[in-house]
């Protein structure tokens, strides 16, 4: 079985095409949103460890269980996020993982300079609130072409587009 895990704010339809060239005889492909992973209590991996699985990823986890199998899964930006948190912890529920237009983590952090500052995150929820519309078509803006060429390997610190979302 191969499981597309869409990105925040596309839908699963927005996929339907890279699916169906996904296609094989045998070969069952469904794609999903994150809103629509079940809610999944989180705990720890590991009985007393530090480590919880997002809400996302609980619900990934509460969804592959039903499986039985080792599952293949493709994510796309956050969905990618989510399939990789899974992969980590969970590694007996992914047979193979597939990573498109996604990073390690969303916002920036000591280990993780690559991320953006957690004030564009704010002041994207806020935009949300407020704006939805205008919003969604900024971050599609910035997830269409979101750097000058060449293309950098991460953006530093202090760059122009720590406020691009603000």
């Amino acid at each position: 079985p191969l499981l597309v895990i869409a990105g925040w704010g596309y839908p699963p339809a927005d996929l339907g095409r890279f699916c169906r060239g996904l296609g094989q005889p045998g070969v069952g492909v469904q794609a999903l949103a994150p809103a629509e992973l079940p809610a999944g209590a989180r705990q720890p991996v590991e009985a007393g460890g530090p480590f919880q699985l997002s809400d996302y990823a609980a619900g990934l986890v509460a969804r592959l269980a039903g499986r039985g199998a080792a599952t293949d899964l493709v994510g796309w930006s956050l969905g990618g996020m989510i399939a990789l948190e899974v992969a980590a912890c969970c590694p007996a529920s992914v047979r193979r993982l597939v990573l498109i237009s996604s990073a390690a983590r969303l916002c920036r952090a000591l280990v993780y300079a690559c991320g953006l500052p957690e004030a564009n995150v704010r002041a994207l929820r806020a935009g949300l609130r407020k704006d939805p519309a205008g919003t969604l078509a900024a971050f599609y803006r910035l997830a269409a072409a979101p750097f000058p060429e060449p293309v950098p390997a991460c953006v530093p610190p202090d760059s122009d587009r720590d406020g691009a979302l603000a």
